[in-house]
């Protein structure tokens, strides 16, 4: 059963090995985990350690985690 699971990860990270059996799972991985790898700008959320990819995910954040509080 693990050989089949390993089989099935077809992306693997070029930098720490880890491999995923998404793309996707892969790239969200490598932007948040290989932080080298990331040349997009990040969208630090001013209210908690949350970083968003752009800048419409960082309000869609404030709106769903952070609805009642007030920025510093």
């Amino acid at each position: 059963m693990i050989e089949e699971d390993s089989a099935q990860r077809q992306f693997p990270c070029a930098f720490c090995m880890k491999a995923y059996k998404r793309k996707d799972h892969l790239q969200r991985h490598q932007k948040y985990h290989c932080k080298s790898l990331a040349q997009r700008p990040d969208f630090p959320c001013k209210l908690c350690p949350h970083v968003a990819s752009s800048n419409f995910t960082l309000k869609k954040h404030l709106v769903q985690c952070h609805r009642n509080e007030a920025p510093t």
